[in-house]
C-alpha cells in the first residue's frame, strides 16, 4: 500500500488499530495485520507481549474477551513523526466497558503510544508499541483534560 514510510502510514496504522479494537478483531488476525512477527506490545509494566503468538494471546484474552462497547478517538493532530527513525508518538482517547470477574465497569482514558515501524511482508507494521495512559473518570473529564484537541 505505502512503499515509503510517511505520516500517512502512521495515520493508517493507528486508524486500523482503532478499527480492530472497536470491532474486536480476533487476536491472531490483529497481530498478523498490525505487527511484525517479532513485534513487541507493552501495555504496562508486567504486561508485555513479544512476538505474534504472545500479542495474539494478549489481545484475545485482555481485549476481545474482557472489553465491549469500545469508543476510540484518534487525536491525529497530536502526532509527532520521525521519518528518519521510523517512529511516532500518537494519542487517542477511549471509553469501554471492562469485565472484572462477573461485573462490567466503564473505563475512560487518554493514551499516548510510542511506535516503531518496520517494513515486513510487503507493508509497514508496528515492531514496538509502548503505551502510556492517563485514566479519567468520564467523557466530560476527558474533554476537559484534552481541551480543544478532542471534540
Amino acid at each position: 500500500m505505502y512503499a515509503n514510510f510517511s505520516r500517512e502510514v502512521v495515520s493508517h496504522i493507528v486508524e486500523l488499530y482503532g478499527d480492530c479494537w472497536q470491532k474486536q478483531l480476533r487476536g491472531d488476525l490483529f497481530a498478523d495485520l498490525l505487527f511484525t512477527q517479532d513485534g513487541r506490545y507493552a501495555e504496562k509494566p508486567g504486561r508485555v507481549a513479544q512476538g505474534s503468538k504472545e500479542i495474539a494471546d494478549y489481545w484475545q484474552s485482555q481485549i476481545v474477551e474482557r472489553e465491549k462497547a469500545i469508543k476510540f478517538v484518534y487525536i491525529k493532530s497530536r502526532d509527532i513523526v520521525d521519518l528518519e527513525k521510523k517512529t511516532a508518538s500518537v494519542m487517542w482517547a477511549a471509553t469501554f466497558n471492562c469485565k472484572n470477574g462477573n461485573k462490567w465497569k466503564e473505563v475512560s482514558f487518554i493514551q499516548t503510544a510510542q511506535l516503531k515501524f518496520r517494513f515486513e511482508r510487503d507493508q509497514w507494521r508496528i515492531c514496538d508499541l509502548l503505551e502510556i495512559l492517563h485514566h479519567v473518570s468520564n467523557i466530560e473529564e476527558m474533554k476537559e483534560f484534552c481541551g480543544s484537541w478532542i471534540k
